[in-house]
């Protein structure tokens, strides 16, 4: 997080349960702030052993939760709810987000089967995107700042059509191509300019930061390989330097800097961002301050500042073009295996992979290195040498960002601009029950003519069916005028034990059975003259013996007495209820 934090202490591995304060002792920023960070990650740790990657909470009835599932049509859209990644709840607000360019969602054009993903993580809150966090009656002055969970649903186009239990089988190994081990090393250090650069390794005995005290970022601007061209950029301030933009098109800022420090100069690099291109958590273009009118808080860039969102603003990074060529596009390229110096004998170097493939670096990655004047020396964890050798700094992967992903569907495009179809790849967890109607689209059809989904018809045909609604009307087609049958359809659902209560309603044109599991359970049969006035059949069974601990099967099979002109279907309308324990 791109804070004006002193330093960032929060190790994991340290498994330290609580930060205690002690009477008469100093108190600082890294204190109060590692003691959040260790109560969040026991609680999302036991939020993501108990969940498991992703999880959706049941909804009051405990029915399995909607939130954040795909609905598709001419667009596709998120239903309202909660989610869990990675032991992290992230909310949808209640509006469905359509798919569109720059929106949450990705917008999918050609035709194919793709994998939609939540990708989740953490991103920081100052009173530039929330003017609410300072007090007023300080003058305004910027104080604390926060966190919240950042989301975006993102894609994968698949070679092939693919299930969702294929996806989470081969949810590891996708993992590993969105979110790759070999993200880069990077060691740091204190040297002079006198050191030998032939061996980076090699610290000068005089070797001495002689800088002030600092939180210097590391922050990979363009990703992929070095052969590639990445590259970094960095700040002395953590990135913590923005300027909030009063007048997008003047290029007005809200001031310049509290002092010569923290100020905008001719000749710094800035990125331009708002809400909506901070939330891409993708690189943006570098521009440089071409000119600065200090008395009218107004600057030029060598570029065009695309800022369309709210709460725009411009941060500062503070690398320097040298000599000719030295930066790319306002980045510093990636040169594994070489020293370089950030500036006041800071160095850093960009480790070579070993052995396997060369590391894919990612947008946004970062490292934090505290400097300080009382030992003249950065802080970073250093390889155990012998006695009298010099001690070398570690390989370290990037600190962040930490990105948590879980599946959420499978959408396929059968042509180019048409219709979407979803499937539900979601996890849900402590629900009880689970709503078997029709309107869940579940149904499949299988027989005389072979497996596929069933038809859902909407609205219900026919009219004496909008009894149950909201469950919808199930046929082997739209139009539903199909000869005598019979027609069998099954919807799958688990248990995790045989103790369970299944009750519904059900209407049929003409007759309908039904068994669970192979066992017969009920016959609905239409009255002769009856018209489309007949009343549901209401069935209702708690027997342990129908049920299995796994997956059950319910059946209906339907008998269509008609030539073939009238509403051949059925509608169904219920739950099954475990009372304990989790259902589905």
């Amino acid at each position: 997080m791109k804070g004006d934090f002193t330093r960032w202490t929060f190790n994991p591995k340290n498994q330290f349960t609580r930060v205690l304060t002690q009477q008469g002792r100093v108190q600082l920023d890294a204190d109060t702030n590692e003691q959040a960070a260790i109560l969040l990650h026991s609680l999302r740790t036991l939020a993501e052993d108990l969940i498991g990657p992703g999880g959706a909470p049941p909804d009051p009835d405990g029915t399995p939760g909607s939130g954040f599932r795909l609905v598709a049509g001419d667009k596709y859209a998120l239903l309202p709810g909660r989610y869990y990644v990675g032991g992290i709840p992230v909310e949808n607000d209640g509006k469905q987000v359509e798919a569109a360019e720059g929106s949450l969602l990705p917008s999918l054009k050609d035709a194919g089967t793709y994998l939609l993903y939540l990708d989740v993580w953490e991103r920081l809150v100052t009173y530039v995107q929330d003017d609410g966090i300072r007090e007023v009656a300080l003058g305004g002055v910027d104080t604390a700042a926060r966190a919240r969970p950042a989301w975006r649903v993102r894609s994968r186009k698949l070679d092939k059509p693919t299930s969702c239990v294929r996806v989470h089988r081969d949810w590891p190994s996708t993992l590993g191509e969105i979110r790759p081990e070999n993200r880069g090393l990077l060691q740091a250090q204190a040297r002079r300019n006198d050191a030998k650069e032939d061996d980076p390794c090699i610290v000068s005995p005089a070797a001495r930061y002689s800088g002030e005290n600092q939180l210097y970022r590391v922050e990979i601007h363009q990703g992929g390989t070095a052969a590639d061209g990445a590259t970094f950029k960095w700040s002395r301030e953590n990135g913590s330097v923005v300027f909030p933009v009063a007048d997008r098109k003047s290029l007005t800022l809200e001031h310049l800097g509290r002092d010569g420090r923290l100020d905008l100069e001719k000749g710094d690099w800035v990125e331009a961002l708002d809400d909506a291109t901070d939330l891409l958590d993708e690189p943006r273009a570098l521009l440089q301050v071409t000119t600065v009118d200090a008395d009218r808080s107004r600057v030029t860039l060598s570029g065009t500042a695309d800022l369309d969102g709210q709460h725009p603003f411009l941060r500062r990074w503070d690398q320097r073009e040298r000599k000719k060529d030295d930066l790319k596009q306002g980045a510093v390229p990636i040169q594994e295996g070489q020293s370089f110096e950030l500036e006041e004998g800071v160095n850093i170097r960009f480790v070579p992979a070993a052995n396997g493939p060369a590391h894919r670096y990612r947008s946004g990655d970062y490292w934090l290195i505290p400097a300080r004047t009382a030992t003249g020396d950065v802080e970073w964890p250093q390889e155990p040498g012998k006695p009298g050798e010099t001690a070398q700094p570690q390989s370290l992967p990037p600190h962040g960002v930490e990105h948590r992903y879980a599946p959420l569907g499978i959408v396929t495009l059968e042509k180019e601009g048409g219709p979407r179809a979803v499937q539900d790849c979601r996890t849900t967890f402590g629900a009880w029950a689970r709503a078997i109607d029709t309107g869940a689209a579940d149904w499949d059809f299988v027989g005389p003519a072979g497996r596929r989904p069933a038809a859902v018809v909407q609205p219900m045909i026919p009219a004496w069916s909008q009894a149950l609604l909201p469950a919808a009307w199930i046929s082997t087609s739209p139009g539903a005028n199909e000869g005598p049958g019979p027609f069998t359809f099954e919807l799958a659902f688990p248990l995790s034990s045989r103790q369970a209560l299944l009750s519904f309603k059900l209407l049929a044109d003409n007759a309908a059975q039904v068994l669970l599991n192979g066992r017969d359970l009920v016959t609905h049969k239409r009255a002769k003259n009856e018209g489309f006035k007949g009343e549901p059949t209401v069935y209702e069974t708690d027997d342990p013996a129908l049920f299995v601990s796994g997956t059950n099967t319910l059946t209906v099979v339907v008998t269509n007495t008609g030539t073939g002109t009238s509403p051949m279907g059925f509608v169904l309308s219920g739950r099954v209820d475990t009372g304990r324990g989790c259902c589905c």
